[in-house]
């Protein structure tokens, strides 16, 4: 129910500033807080209740422990074992847990977009319309990170958004597409805001 709520957090991830998200960028549905929820009782709620119910009817014994700990361990190792740190629910579900801490955007981020960059990529109205003020937000904090395989992902996921290709070929390209995507973006954000109308996100049609 928290996580279906606008926060999209349990009380837990709002005290750690966390909240689930859709990987692919889309709005988070019912359907994928249930998977991701309904998952962990199979990861580890469901074999400690056998475990436990197993020794009330006295049938436990040392492999069946052994087998029931494995399994639970399995799961909660899993994230060590993806390149995403995702647990299983998550895969399935096709979510993840993000920081929603919104630091102020750095201003070496605007500085290190050279011009000529920006105009290599030469991005339409159109493109820059394609996400609002969160997004771009949302898109410093990833640059802040510069985690190599974060920046990989989220290039491709705006390129192909963008309907350009995916040619990245190495993590120096997606950086400087990302780069000069969200320079591009933020101006053209602010821009709009000197005539009043404020995007504040990518389902917002009324920005």
């Amino acid at each position: 129910m928290f996580e279906s709520g606008g926060r999209a957090a349990t009380l837990g991830k709002r005290a750690l500033k966390l909240r689930v998200v859709a990987r692919d960028g889309g709005r988070l549905t019912g359907g994928a807080i249930l998977a991701r929820n309904l998952t962990r009782e199979i990861e580890v709620f469901l074999p400690l209740l056998f475990l436990l119910s197993a020794r009330a009817e006295g049938f436990s014994n040392r492999w069946l422990t052994l087998f029931g700990f494995g399994w639970t361990a399995i799961f909660m190792l899993f994230p060590l074992f993806n390149r995403d740190r995702l647990r299983a629910g998550d895969l399935i579900a096709g979510t993840w847990v993000v920081e929603n801490e919104r630091p102020k955007i750095a201003p070496d981020l605007l500085a290190d977009a050279e011009p000529e960059r920006i105009e290599r990529y030469a991005f339409t109205a159109e493109e820059l319309e394609t996400y609002g003020q969160m997004e771009v937000q949302r898109l410093a904090d990833i640059l802040h990170r510069d985690e190599a395989d974060t920046i990989v992902t989220v290039a491709g996921v705006i390129r192909r958004k963008l309907g350009r290709p995916d040619h990245g070929t190495h993590v120096g390209e997606d950086r400087a597409f990302l780069d000069a995507y969200y320079a591009a973006a933020r101006r053209h954000l602010e821009r709009r805001l000197l005539f009043g109308k404020r995007k504040r996100d990518k389902f917002d049609s009324e920005g």
